[in-house]
């Protein structure tokens, strides 16, 4: 009905669906015959196969495989050759003739199982043949090992004792020899790659080491010509060294001595070979412009400095590698040319330098005010235009600084210390300050006043150590003569003999000054004009304690009872210690020509 639907009722409509309908069912029929056909095929081909192998005219007729005296005959061989083998082994290491028999009865056995035929031989007869291959691999394993480790021991020896060649070829065959274990042999347990990764890196370790040795006795010897001088010999035996280097790393890419370590010491050898000759013309000419610096022969040292810069910017440009070398050398050579540039300007402020002092020296102050003012406009004109000179350190910028910044009150401190200082017996050229550095005189020098105790007049308190040693410093700059805290034997001096003095009224003490500071210059003098030497304020002096990092401080203070002032008690303490019972006095070193002794 499908069909006359499809195709309708008239007669030619008929036909034509019957022709249709005849092809799907021959269709369908031969998919079945062809599936019938694959059935029987599976079916009966195991009985086709056992026809086709009793065929073969050794296997006719074999009957029970037991009970066949050929195969029964064959079995029997190869157990005795297996028997054999293990009488004659006792124990002992397998030699060639013992591997011999082994070989044969495996030979014998697989002869077993091709007269079964592999695809019905039994599983014992398999097994026994796999048990047969894997002790002759195991054998034959330990047999070749035993040479090879024997050869490597042998080829080491001899390596050692110089016999190189010798030694490498006992080695050759020591690495032969696993590989051939690791190839032939599967079952072995002596198969073992990374032994043999060893035993062919060592090889190739000592077949490239001439060639390594050669490459650094170049490289050494040319180092060592280039030291000498001779630049052209070192370039070509350094060029030599290193293309043997790159023989090697592009053609022993496995040996140690083809590292791109050693690789990039030849190329760094080469490059320092290459520019030896100029970094030493820089270097002679930089020693030759500081000798021209020492006798002040600056247009010399500059014109060396400059064909020491432009050699130097020749290697940097060509081998940017040596960047940092090149750049340290560079300030080098920039402080050198500051410096020869700035000579005469160093000169001209040296000069105005001394002027000053001498003016300060003579208290000519007038003069004074304008001669600091040219020094420290020199000294600013110096650090703009040559900002690498050496001279740098030498121009006194923080004298000249503080000079001009105190410039209109220095007068008032010239005649505040020059009033306020008396020689001292037995000390030449020195003058000590008659009283403790009262705090008007300590701010006008350090610019501020760390007293506890509060006055003009009063003794300065509470100061360190190392504020009375910048108070003395700048004291210096201003008198043009060196200041310092004074020594203890300056000071025993200036006391004098105490048995001989009348302390209750030379010192202000517990008793007469209630335990503060009185004013300085207000009790009465000792008899060579010094005040307050001992009581008021404790008072720091140069002479270090056994340990460095304390202080002394020496005289007592106005909390003292007069039987300690006259002890002359000292406290050691340290450097940046403050005590409100603590202050100082400084003397002033002075020329022959100012004594007045």
């Amino acid at each position: 009905m499908k069909f006359l639907y499809k195709y309708g009722t008239r007669s030619i409509e008929i036909r034509r669906a019957r022709r249709e309908l005849y092809f799907r069912l021959g269709i369908v029929v031969a998919v079945a015959l062809f599936l019938a056909g694959m059935t029987v095929i599976a079916k009966f081909r195991p009985r086709l196969d056992e026809s086709s192998a009793s065929s073969l005219p050794d296997t006719a007729n074999v009957g029970d495989p037991l009970t066949n005296p050929e195969l029964v005959l064959r079995r029997a061989e190869v157990k005795a050759l297996s028997e054999s083998f293990e009488k004659n082994l006792a124990g002992e290491s397998a030699d060639l003739e013992d591997l011999e028999i082994l070989r044969e009865a495996i030979e014998h056995q697989r002869e077993v199982i091709r007269f079964r035929g592999s695809d019905i031989a039994p599983k014992t007869d398999l097994e026994k043949l796999e048990s047969l291959l894997t002790r002759y691999d195991e054998e034959m394993g330990d047999f070749l090992i035993a040479q090879s480790e024997g050869m490597e021991t042998r080829a080491t020896e001899l390596y050692e004792t110089g016999s190189r060649e010798e030694g490498l070829r006992f080695l050759l065959r020591a690495r032969n020899l696993q590989e051939e274990v690791n190839q032939q042999y599967p079952r072995s347990s002596k198969r073992d790659p990374s032994r043999l990764y060893r035993l062919e890196k060592r090889v190739l370790t000592w077949q490239t080491e001439p060639l390594a040795e050669e490459a650094d006795l170049l490289r050494q010897a040319a180092l060592e010509k280039a030291r000498e001088g001779r630049y052209e010999v070192a370039r070509n035996e350094m060029r030599e060294a290193l293309e043997l280097q790159q023989t090697l790393n592009e053609r022993y890419r496995e040996s140690r001595y083809a590292s791109l370590a050693r690789l990039r010491e030849f190329e760094h050898s080469w490059t320092e070979i290459q520019v030896a000759e100029n970094r030493d013309r820089i270097l002679r000419l930089l020693d030759e412009a500081e000798s021209a610096l020492v006798t002040e022969q600056s247009q010399r040292a500059l014109a060396q400095a400059t064909e020491a810069e432009a050699l130097n910017n020749r290697i940097a440009v060509r081998f940017p590698s040596l960047i940092h070398e090149t750049r340290e050398r560079s300030d080098r050579i920039l402080a050198l040319k500051d410096t020869a540039a700035s000579l005469p300007a160093f000169e001209e402020i040296r000069s105005l330098r001394e002027s000053v002092r001498s003016m300060l020296r003579s208290s000519d102050v007038e003069p004074f005010r304008k001669a600091v003012s040219d020094w420290q406009r020199a000294l600013q004109q110096f650090v703009r235009n040559y900002p690498e000179s050496r001279f740098l350190g030498n121009l006194n910028q923080s004298e000249a600084a503080y000079l001009h910044r105190k410039r209109d009150q220095i007068p008032g401190i010239l005649a505040t210390v020059h009033a306020g200082i008396k020689p001292v017996p037995g000390h030449r050229n020195l003058r000590l300050y008659t009283t403790e550095v009262p705090q008007s005189l300590y701010t006008l020098i350090n610019d501020d006043n760390p007293s506890s105790s509060q006055g003009p007049n009063l003794p300065v308190d509470s100061v360190t150590w190392e504020e009375a040693r910048l108070f003395v410093k700048r004291l210096s700059w201003v008198l043009g003569h060196p200041a310092s805290l004074p020594s203890r034997a300056l000071l025993a001096d200036a006391r004098g003999d105490l048995a001989t003095q009348n302390l209750k009224i030379q010192t202000w003490n517990r008793v007469n000054a209630s335990q503060k500071t009185q004013p300085v210059g207000t009790s009465e003098p000792n008899p060579l004009g010094f005040f307050d030497l001992l009581g008021n304020v404790a008072e720091w002096i140069a002479d270090n304690s056994p340990d460095p990092r304390r202080v002394v401080a020496l005289g007592g203070s106005a909390r003292e009872d007069l039987l300690r002032l006259a002890s002359v008690p000292e406290e050691s303490r340290s450097l940046n210690e403050r005590n409100r019972f603590t202050g100082f006095r400084f003397t002033v070193q002075l020329p022959d020509s100012l004594n007045h002794e």
